[in-house]
């Protein structure tokens, strides 16, 4: 059971993927003008889109349904919106005036445009077809692991290399899952970027298979973002610096050092979630 989520290519659209929801657990994710097949585990549900909050409503979808998400009135209002809001300043610039002003309603803009998008939703998804026989009962008798990568704002758009038995069996970018066929009945699954970037464990055919960011990547994270903002935070609330700019260099070198290392550790979670219906 399955059905096709497809996200029209537009230039005025986010490049960011979409999560894919059904009942509000993450499924999937579908990107500007890609699409991607959702397995379902029962004939009937409720699809939604989300980026860090729902952007869509909740509609009722069947399997074999071929479902378009695509910007919406609301999304084409706020795009004009911060286009006029970024405009301003320039028209003020080329006729010499000072454009520090301009600046500040730049800011309030935004805010607003920012506060509108947390409240309404900005895609609206319908269904506009079926998916043939043969597409829907595809891959349906293949036997092994259920693999999902979470979708999540600070998730990596770069491809993380599945492995079964230390062998690579498949790339997985974020919101992506996949099938992985087993000939054993049981098996070790790990993940790896560069390095083997999560735990390993056991998997059996039929289980499924989540990717996600643990605790010590969020952890370097807010290190490194602390590191680079807290200088300007510094200044702002009006506190002096008291060491030179090139011990604050060294600083900034050893904690990137740091959070390399604590990455090294092991950033993303591997785990058995549930078995495939």
């Amino acid at each position: 059971m399955k059905i096709k989520v497809k996200r029209p290519l537009s230039l005025l659209d986010s490049w960011i993927p979409l999560t894919v929801k059904l009942k509000d657990q993450n499924v999937g994710a579908v990107r500007n003008g890609d699409e991607t097949v959702i397995s379902m585990p029962e004939d009937h549900s409720e699809l939604s889109v989300a980026y860090l909050h729902d952007r869509s409503e909740r509609i009722p979808v069947e399997a074999g349904d071929v479902i378009t998400v695509k910007q919406n009135k609301t999304s084409h209002f706020l795009i004009l919106a911060m286009f006029i809001a970024v405009l301003i300043p320039l028209i003020a610039l080329l006729a010499g005036q000072n454009i520090l002003p301009y600046l500040w309603v730049i800011m309030a803009v935004v805010v607003i445009i920012l506060a509108i998008s947390l409240i309404m939703k900005s895609y609206d998804i319908e269904r506009t077809g079926q998916l043939t026989e043969e597409a829907l009962t595809e891959d349906e008798d293949v036997e092994g692991v259920h693999v999902r990568r979470t979708n999540s704002y600070f998730e990596s758009a770069l491809p993380l290399s599945v492995k079964l038995n230390e062998e690579e069996k498949e790339k997985l970018k974020g919101g992506e899952q996949t099938v992985i066929p087993m000939k054993e009945d049981e098996a070790e699954r790990s993940v790896e970027f560069l390095y083997e970037a999560g735990n390993r464990v056991k998997v059996e055919k039929g289980d499924v298979v989540s990717i996600k960011r643990n605790w010590i990547f969020k952890l370097g994270l807010i290190i490194f973002v602390l590191v680079l903002i807290g200088p300007g935070i510094l200044s702002i609330l009006g506190a002096g610096l008291n060491f030179a700019p090139a011990v604050y260099g060294i600083v900034i070198a050893a904690v990137i050092v740091a959070v390399v290392a604590i990455t090294m550790m092991k950033s993303d979670k591997v785990e058995v979630v549930e078995k495939a219906h």
